[in-house]
């Protein structure tokens, strides 16, 4: 505790440091106009441990509030991890936005820490912030994805990175639960992203007078049947989301195969890897169902796949490698895939996302940066749902539909803005019905 006004924090920390050896992360500056001393004349010890402790002890209590909003309605405490809670990959990024702003920068690998150790973790704001790259990622892809459902610009590669995350996040979060054969523990954030997705397809099916029953049964992206009788194609990355999700927990529910995924996680992964790269090649040849052949599962189950196996690269020779074999593996796709602008851009932004999960972990960034781009990471899931369904109702009504570039420029402000407002509103609920459950629990 410092009572001089005109001494800076650092200095006072740098003397500490070097007469206590301890770290910087567990010294800590407080600043007082004097020490309340007792009757004796000395100086009031625990009344200053109490003033020193408070602000740690209100930050312990923000980083579990925001752990128990998380996982509402589990039971969250000081011991628990975001991986023995059972975290996925969206409420890692979801986290990540309201722990950075807690905490003023997250430590590498705090998704394994213990909750009580990582409220002890806070630093004062700097000006720029290292982000993990997946975060970033994420945003770039889901504004890709707007961008593209708004105009007719050829930039179909952010639902193929979307998909490549699914399975990297399915390695670097699940893993654990995958390889002990615990698969309701994977389900269960498949069930909270489908309770979100169930209000849409309810308000498709009362727009169109019918229950769109292939949607309902996350199957319209394989062709059995087309719109006005299920979802648009464009939710088609919801419904791979689940199947992918799904065909996870079936392989892992074979005993056999789970503990040669354990032993061998990037050997079994290449192998899997080979069979759906053939898979994508060979089923149009014998079941070809014209133009969203490309949303079906054998089309994309590769980039799952692709993700999961980059998660298990531990070596920098082992990255370096795969990586030549996917570029390679790109290339072949674009050509294949109908050697055409579109195509192009979008294996080799899928290239460019693999070099980005390989060779660069974290970015740092201007913290004004970070902080426009973690909500569109946190929100990507949203967005994705709800970025076309106002504006398709609206814009028509503004006629704008098809002017340039108002109507695009709208469409793509108007699809960020709902899907952040539903992000919003959904912490809100979740944050109020967690709050009343710790309410009710309370003694009284």
């Amino acid at each position: 505790m410092v009572t001089t006004p005109n001494v800076d924090d650092n200095e006072v920390l740098e003397v500490l440091m070097a007469a206590t050896g301890l770290p910087r992360p567990h010294l800590k500056v407080g600043r007082a106009t004097s020490l309340r001393k007792l009757a004796s004349g000395k100086i009031d010890y625990a009344s200053l441990q109490a003033r020193l402790l408070a602000p740690r002890q209100q930050m312990a209590m923000d980083v579990l509030d925001a752990f128990r909003n998380a996982f509402y309605p589990r039971q969250v405490g000081p011991s628990d991890t975001f991986e023995t809670l059972g975290g996925d990959s969206l409420l890692y990024v979801q986290l990540s936005l309201t722990l950075e702003r807690q905490l003023g920068s997250l430590p590498e690998g705090w998704e394994t820490m213990p909750l009580g150790d990582l409220a002890r973790t806070a630093e004062p704001r700097n000006h720029s912030r290292s982000i993990d790259s997946q975060l970033i990622l994420r945003a770039a892809a889901i504004l890709l994805v707007v961008i593209h459902h708004a105009t007719l610009w050829p930039i179909p590669g952010g639902a193929a990175t979307l998909v490549m995350l699914v399975g990297f996040s399915l390695a670097r979060f699940q893993r654990q639960r995958l390889f002990a054969g615990d698969t309701l523990a994977v389900l269960r954030p498949l069930a909270a992203n489908l309770a979100l997705y169930a209000p849409v397809v309810a308000g498709f099916s009362l727009a169109r007078g019918e229950v769109l029953w292939p949607s309902v049964f996350l199957v319209g992206n394989l062709g059995f049947t087309a719109p006005p009788h299920m979802m648009p194609y464009l939710y088609w990355f919801v419904e791979a989301y689940a199947q992918t999700i799904l065909l996870w927990v079936i392989l892992f529910s074979i005993p056999q195969a789970r503990r040669i995924a354990h032993a061998m996680p990037l050997v079994s992964g290449i192998f899997v890897l080979a069979i759906a790269v053939a898979a994508k090649f060979l089923t149009p040849l014998v079941w070809y169902i014209g133009g969203p052949q490309i949303f079906t599962l054998p089309d994309m189950l590769y980039l799952a796949v692709l993700g999961w196996c980059l998660y298990f690269l531990d070596t920098p020779p082992k990255r370096k490698a795969f990586f030549s074999v996917i570029a390679i593996l790109c290339l072949v796709l674009a050509w294949w895939g109908g050697n055409w602008t579109g195509s192009w851009v979008k294996f080799m932004l899928v290239l460019g996302a693999v070099f980005v999960l390989l060779f660069i972990p974290h970015i740092t960034l201007p913290g004004w940066t970070a902080r426009l781009i973690l909500p569109v990471s946190a929100a990507s899931y949203h967005i994705y749902l709800f970025h076309r369904v106002i504006p398709d109702w609206l814009l028509p009504q503004l006629d704008l539909g098809t002017h340039q570039p108002a109507g695009p420029a709208a469409a793509i402000s108007i699809g960020l803005a709902s899907g952040l407002v539903v992000f919003w509103l959904q912490k809100q609920l979740v944050g109020w019905l967690a709050y009343r459950r710790a309410s009710l629990t309370l003694p009284l």
